[in-house]
C-alpha cells in the first residue's frame, strides 16, 4: 500500500499500538522496523481497554492489569499474559521518543542514510538517543526527563515538542549525542556526510517562535504573496 501511494505521489503515515496480547518488546520492535522501512513517520499508541468490546469480555483470558482515570470510561492497559509491568512501563518511554522523533518528525531526513549506511534501524536509533538522555547528568536532561508522563499520551509530546524546538540546552544534548554516538557509527568516508546531515536536519525543522518573541538565530520575516514566512540566511551544506 505504501509504495503504490508513494508512486501516486501521496505521502502517508503509519499507526501502531503497544500492549496488545500476544505482543513482546521484541516483537513490536520487530514490527516497528519493519514499517519503518516503509514509511518513518509512525505513530504509537498505548493499548486501551473500551467498553463493550471483546478485549474488555476476555480480560481474564488475556491476563489484563489495568488502570482508569476518573473521567474516563476506558482502562489503560498496565500489562497481560505476554508483557510485564516493568516491559510496559519502558515501552511507554520508547513510545513516548518514537512520537516526539518520529511521528513529530524531530527527525525526518535521517532514518534512511541511518539504515542504508549504518544499518542502524529506526527504534535503535530511538532507543540510543533515549538512553543518552538517561545516562546524563545535564540539569536540563535531568528536567526534561522528569516531565515525562507515565503513560505517553499526546499532551507530554506537545510539552515535549515545545521544550525541544526552544530549548538550546536540549538542542545541544541532540547534537551531543549525533556527534558522538551518531557520527562515529559511519564508515570514516561518511563522517563529513553525517555532520552535515545532521545541520540540514537542524535548518529543516519547524521555527518555533513563542508570542511576540525573537527569532532564532539565522531566521528572518520576509512577505510572499501577502503572508509572512519565515526564511533563513544562505546555508552552505
Amino acid at each position: 500500500l505504501v509504495d503504490w501511494l508513494t508512486e501516486e505521489g501521496l505521502e502517508c503515515y503509519g499507526e501502531l499500538i503497544w500492549g496488545a496480547p500476544g505482543e513482546t518488546p521484541r516483537s513490536f520492535l520487530e514490527g516497528y522496523d519493519r514499517l519503518a522501512r516503509k514509511v518513518s513517520r509512525i505513530a504509537v499508541y498505548p493499548m486501551l481497554l473500551l467498553p463493550n468490546t471483546s478485549y474488555v469480555e476476555n480480560r481474564e483470558l488475556h491476563g489484563f492489569v489495568t488502570i482508569r482515570g476518573e473521567d474516563d470510561d476506558f482502562e489503560y492497559v498496565l500489562s497481560n499474559r505476554t508483557s510485564t509491568l516493568a516491559e510496559n512501563l519502558e515501552m511507554q518511554r520508547f513510545v513516548f521518543w518514537a512520537r516526539v522523533l518520529g511521528e513529530q518528525q524531530y527527525l525526518r531526513y535521517s532514518w534512511t542514510p541511518l539504515r542504508d549506511v549504518t544499518g542502524m534501524t529506526q527504534s535503535a536509533v530511538i532507543s540510543s538517543l533515549k538512553q543518552h538522555f538517561e545516562r546524563s547528568t545535564d540539569a536540563a536532561a535531568v528536567t526534561f526527563l522528569g516531565r515525562i508522563p507515565l503513560l505517553a499520551e499526546s499532551p507530554a509530546i506537545a510539552e515535549a515538542l515545545r521544550f525541544l524546538h526552544n530549548e538550546p540546552e536540549l538542542q545541544s544534548l541532540v547534537c551531543q549525542w549525533w556527534r558522538d554516538v551518531v557520527v562515529p557509527a559511519f564508515p570514516p568516508e561518511w563522517r563529513s556526510f553525517a555532520a552535515a546531515l545532521y545541520e540540514f536536519e537542524c535548518w529543516s525543522r519547524p521555527v518555533y517562535v513563542v508570542p511576540d518573541g525573537e527569532l532564532p538565530s539565522g531566521w528572518h520575516r520576509t512577505e510572499r504573496d501577502g503572508d509572512e514566512w519565515y526564511e533563513s540566511d544562505l546555508v552552505e551544506l
